[in-house]
């Protein structure tokens, strides 16, 4: 059975416990016999939205169409870019959007709102193109902020999540007309990339007791045990240690040499702590990982 401390009753995320309230029988929906093999529905499966009626080659005009306002949004700045010009939200709520040259002398600006009878996103009020000159503006990419880079970094990173950083730079280069970002912006856009990938670090934590309990549910011979304190500033319950072992590597271990080899590797990111791990060695001389853990520092308290 899996073990956990005492002072976990407290904390911030619950677990559900099964009493011994007895079932009611509930029919299934309609829809359970409705999806047959011929007439499958999943309602899992979503649609892709339509993109835009706007593409690099074009300037903004009346009539065009986006998906939401954060395509609006996106391919404002990538005309930005384009055309090196800069431009400022001059109103922005959940229907409406208007953007305008930071230029005062320049006339050019965009309105576009919500049709309601469409579900998207409509120009209808443009004046353009720019009438001011771009002349010794340095191709920085100032428009590009992170949430624009990090939807262009999404696909890249769930291809390879270890792209370095000068990696993503030249990818921006490349695509958006030479313009050369910093070194700070790209890393940040980075973060939240991987973010909309695999989830923020509090969510990741929060989420954490629910995948040791999935592993128990996978395996009945799986082993957990995690400790957590109580900060005494905020009251947030803190992770100390996290300690689990698979089943089938439980299972392995007979068959293995009778030594145990222990390794760590400090983990790196907004939070940080060092990953422990044991590992047997078969008569293949393969090497079999036993256990593993997640600690604050490596120590003796920690290794016990």
């Amino acid at each position: 059975m899996a073990e956990c401390d005492e002072d976990d009753a407290d904390a911030a995320i619950t677990v559900q416990h099964v009493t011994n309230t007895p079932l009611i029988y509930e029919p299934p929906a309609s829809s359970f016999y409705a999806n047959t093999w011929e007439n499958m529905v999943d309602p899992e499966v979503v649609q892709q939205a339509f993109a835009s009626s706007w593409n690099a080659d074009m300037n903004f005009a009346k009539g065009l169409i986006f998906a939401n306002k954060d395509a609006v949004k996106h391919e404002l700045t990538i005309y930005a870019a384009k055309h090196n010009k800069n431009f400022i939200t001059n109103w922005s709520t959940k229907s409406r959007l208007s953007v305008k040259c930071m230029d005062e002398s320049c006339q050019w600006y965009v309105w576009a709102v919500l049709k309601l009878e469409l579900g998207l996103w409509m120009v209808t009020s443009n004046r353009g193109p720019h009438s001011c000159i771009s002349l010794g503006m340095a191709l920085d990419g100032r428009m590009m902020g992170c949430n624009f880079l990090a939807v262009e970094f999404v696909p890249l990173l769930q291809k390879n999540h270890t792209a370095r950083i000068f990696h993503l730079r030249d990818f921006i280069t490349a695509k958006y007309y030479d313009h050369k970002l910093s070194y700070y912006k790209i890393w940040d856009a980075k973060q939240k990339a991987i973010a909309k990938i695999f989830g923020d670090w509090e969510e990741s934590y929060q989420r954490l007791r629910k995948l040791l309990v999935a592993y128990l549910d996978q395996e009945i011979g799986t082993r957990y045990w995690y400790h957590t304190i109580r900060s005494e500033v905020s009251g947030d319950t803190i992770l100390r240690y996290v300690f689990w072992a698979f089943a089938p590597c439980n299972e392995g271990f007979k068959h293995c040499k009778p030594v145990i080899s222990i390794d760590g590797t400090y983990l790196y990111g907004k939070y940080r702590g060092v990953l422990l791990i044991t590992m047997a060695t078969d008569a293949n001389n393969k090497v079999l990982p036993l256990a593993f853990a997640v600690v604050d520092k490596e120590s003796g308290l920690s290794w016990s």
